[in-house]
């Protein structure tokens, strides 16, 4: 049994490495999931996301020049729980 991996482009198999199959030859192709994966973790983090902007709308009042500025650089919620 032969196991390779690679992606599907315009209907095709490409493999990531050059193989050579001789036509006819009976296969078995098993696809990741990876889509559903990202879908379904997409789902889960909606909620918070809506939580978190919905807080952001109840501030009222001005927020400290600091705000402006940790913004600029970004955000990065995978590390949120280390603040």
């Amino acid at each position: 049994m032969l196991i390779m991996t690679g992606y599907f482009k315009d209907n095709t198999v490409i493999p990531y490495e050059n193989v050579s199959i001789p036509d006819g030859t009976k296969a078995v192709i098993t696809m990741e999931d990876a889509a559903g994966d990202e879908a379904r973790e997409a789902a889960r983090q909606l909620p918070v996301f809506k939580t978190f902007f919905s807080k952001l709308d109840e501030i009222t009042g001005e927020l400290p020049p600091e705000f402006d500025e940790i913004m600029a650089k970004g955000l990065s919620f995978n590390n949120a729980e280390t603040l």
